[in-house]
């Protein structure tokens, strides 16, 4: 494992089944209810100043985790979205 992430994670979801990439964009920006059908894990990081470490699992399953290797919460900013503007030569 030489590669490593480096950059901010909103959310995470885990999936025990593939979804096309017209699915993943059509939801990339939505909250799920976490009860969605093949939804294994739902880390939502929406968590009070002050807590750490701690990873909420907010599926069914509670497969909550811990953050390792120098990761950090850090304070939610929420920003409007805006859809990628495309340029054509």
């Amino acid at each position: 494992m030489g590669d490593a992430f480096n950059g901010f994670m909103d959310e995470v979801r885990i999936w025990s089944t593939a979804k096309t990439e017209a699915a993943v964009v059509a939801q990339m920006h939505l909250s799920l209810a976490a009860a969605e059908p093949g939804l294994e894990a739902y880390y939502q990081f929406n968590y009070p100043a002050g807590v750490t470490g701690a990873v909420v699992d907010s599926s069914a399953n509670g497969l909550d985790a811990c953050l390792l290797g120098g990761a950090a919460e850090v304070p939610t900013v929420i920003t409007p979205y805006a859809a990628p503007v495309y340029m054509q030569d």
